[in-house]
C-alpha cells in the first residue's frame, strides 16, 4: 500500500462499524472535496459490504471533478442501480472533462431508458447545447420538459431565452418565451434580465430592449449592473441611437467599464460617426492603453473618412505600446481534426485545392448577380489589391475547404474569432441557395444560419 494511504488503516474498524456508512461517506466527500481522489477509491474499495447510493455517488463525483472520465465510465457501469442523481453526476463529469457530445449522448440515453430529469439536468444540457450550437438538440430537450410538464425555474427559463432562441438569430421567440415566463408568476433576476436583452440586442429589438431594461428597476427594483448597461448600448449603437446610447452611459449609477465604451465606439465605426468616435476612441486608449481592439477600431474609423493620416500615427501608436494586433481565424473539424485558416493561408496542405474551389465557388456567384464588395478592407491601397484581400479571407477559405471534405449536400460548420465581414456574409448567403448548402458561423457572441440564400440574423 502506498505510503499515502497507510494511516487509513486505522479508520477500518469505523468504517466497518453500525455508523460505518455515515463516516465512510463522509471521509470520501472528505477527500474529494480535498482532490484527494485516490483516497477517496481507497476508502470506496475497503468497504464494498457496506456501500449505498450515497457511496456510489459521492465516488463517482470525485472522478467527474477530477476529470478521470474513463474510470468515471467503469464506475458507471458497475452500479447496481442507477438513479437520476447519477445520470446528472455523469453528465456533468462529461461537460466539465470537455466532452459536450458525450454528455448530450447520455442525456439521450437517460431519456430512452425512461429516468426522469432534474433541472441541475437540463441546465446542463441546455448549457451544452448553446455551447455547440445544436438548437435543433435544445429544442429537443424543451420539448422532453413540455411533454412531461417540467415546472419551469429561472435558471431554466434564462438558459432557453439566451442560449437556445436568442444566440441563432430568434429574438422575437426568445421575447415570446420571456413573457411566458413571467405569465407563469416566475420572478425574473438579473440574470433572466442579461439573457432577454441579449435577445434584444441581436434581433435588433429596439423598442423592447427599452422596455425591458426599464421594467428592470421600475418594476422589480433589480439595479442594472454592467452587463445590461452592456446589452442596452450595443442595441442602441447597432441600431443607429449612438447619441441615445451615449447618454445612457452618461448617466450610468456604476462606472462603464472599457468594454461599454468599446461598444459605442463600435457603433461609430458602423455608422461612420467620426467625430464622436474619435472623441471616445481617444478615452478608451487611455483606459486600456494595451488592448489592440481599441486601436484597430478607431484606425478603421478614419480610413473609413480617408483620413489616412490620422490612421498612421494611430497604427504606429499601437505598435509603440506593444498592442499587437491579433490575427483574425476561422476553422472547421473534419477528417477527424480541427483545420483552421487565416486570411491568405497557403499553409494547408490541400492548400491549391482549396484556392481552385474558392475559384470554381465564385465563378459560380458572379452568375447568379453576385459583386465583390471591397468595403470591408480600410487600407490605402490599390482596388486590385483589396479585391485579392477580400476574395482570400479565412472564412471563405474554410467553406471552400469545407466542399472539398464534406458529403454534398451536407452542413458546413465554422468557428470564427470576429464577427462576419460584410462580403463573407453575402457570399455565404448566395452559397447556400446557388450551392443549396447549410453553412453555420459561430463568433464570440452568435450562430450565423444561412439557408436558402438567407440568415438568421436577417443582416443584423
Amino acid at each position: 500500500m502506498a505510503a499515502g494511504h497507510m494511516h487509513l488503516l486505522l479508520l477500518l474498524p469505523l468504517l466497518l462499524c453500525k455508523e460505518g456508512a455515515l463516516i465512510r461517506n463522509s471521509l470520501i466527500h472528505f477527500y474529494t472535496a480535498c482532490c484527494e481522489t485516490d483516497k477517496s477509491r481507497w476508502v470506496f474499495d475497503e468497504s464494498p459490504q457496506c456501500r449505498d447510493a450515497v457511496t456510489w455517488n459521492v465516488i463517482l463525483a470525485s472522478y467527474a471533478i477530477d476529470e478521470r472520465i474513463n474510470v468515471m465510465e467503469d464506475l458507471f457501469e458497475e452500479m447496481p442501480e442507477r438513479d437520476v442523481i447519477w445520470w446528472s453526476t455523469m453528465i456533468m463529469g462529461y461537460v466539465q472533462g470537455g466532452e459536450l457530445e458525450t454528455g448530450l449522448k447520455c442525456f439521450r440515453e437517460m431519456r430512452e431508458k425512461g429516468f426522469k430529469f432534474n433541472e441541475a439536468i437540463l441546465v446542463t444540457t441546455l448549457s451544452v447545447c448553446a455551447q455547440m450550437g445544436l438548437l435543433e438538440q435544445g429544442q429537443f430537450v424543451h420539448s422532453n420538459m413540455n411533454s412531461v410538464k417540467f415546472p419551469m425555474s429561472v435558471s431554466i427559463g434564462a438558459g432557453l431565452i439566451d442560449n437556445g432562441r436568442a444566440m441563432h438569430g430568434f429574438g422575437k421567440e426568445a421575447v415570446s418565451l420571456f413573457k411566458s415566463f413571467i405569465r407563469e408568476g416566475l420572478s425574473p433576476t438579473n440574470v433572466t434580465f442579461v439573457g432577454i436583452l441579449n435577445a434584444c440586442n441581436r434581433a435588433g429589438l429596439v423598442n423592447d430592449g427599452r422596455y425591458y431594461f426599464k421594467l428592470i428597476r421600475e418594476i422589480y427594483g433589480i439595479e442594472p449592473e454592467i452587463e445590461h448597461y452592456g446589452c442596452m448600448v450595443d442595441l442602441l449603437g447597432c441600431t443607429g441611437f449612438v447619441s441615445e446610447g451615449l447618454e445612457l452611459i452618461e448617466k450610468m449609477l456604476i462606472k462603464p467599464d472599457p468594454v461599454v465604451w468599446d461598444t459605442l465606439l463600435a457603433a461609430c465605426k458602423i455608422h461612420g460617426l467620426v467625430e464622436l468616435g474619435e472623441t471616445i476612441g481617444e478615452k478608451v486608449i487611455q483606459l486600456d492603453p494595451t488592448y489592440d481592439g481599441n486601436y484597430v477600431l478607431l484606425a478603421n474609423i478614419y480610413a473609413k473618412s480617408k483620413k489616412w493620416g490620422d490612421f498612421i500615427r494611430v497604427r504606429r501608436l499601437m505598435a509603440d505600446r506593444g498592442a499587437t494586433k491579433v490575427a483574425g481565424w476561422s476553422l472547421i473539424k473534419a477528417e477527424g481534426k480541427t483545420h483552421k485558416f487565416i486570411a491568405g493561408d497557403r499553409d494547408h496542405e490541400r492548400s491549391s485545392e482549396i484556392y481552385e474551389k474558392l475559384k470554381e465557388i465564385e465563378s459560380r456567384l458572379l452568375l447568379a448577380g453576385y459583386g465583390l464588395d471591397i468595403s470591408p478592407v480600410l487600407h490605402d491601397i490599390s482596388e486590385e489589391e483589396k479585391e485579392n484581400v477580400i476574395r482570400e479571407h479565412s472564412e471563405k477559405l474554410t467553406i471552400a475547404f469545407g466542399f472539398l471534405v464534406m458529403d454534398v449536400g451536407s452542413g458546413i460548420w465554422v468557428v470564427n474569432n470576429f464577427r462576419v465581414c460584410g462580403d463573407c456574409q453575402e457570399v455565404s448567403k448566395i452559397i447556400s441557395k446557388v450551392f443549396k448548402r447549410e453553412i453555420i458561423v459561430r463568433n464570440g457572441s452568435r450562430f450565423h444560419h444561412f439557408m436558402g440564400g438567407m440568415c438568421s440574423c436577417l443582416d443584423y
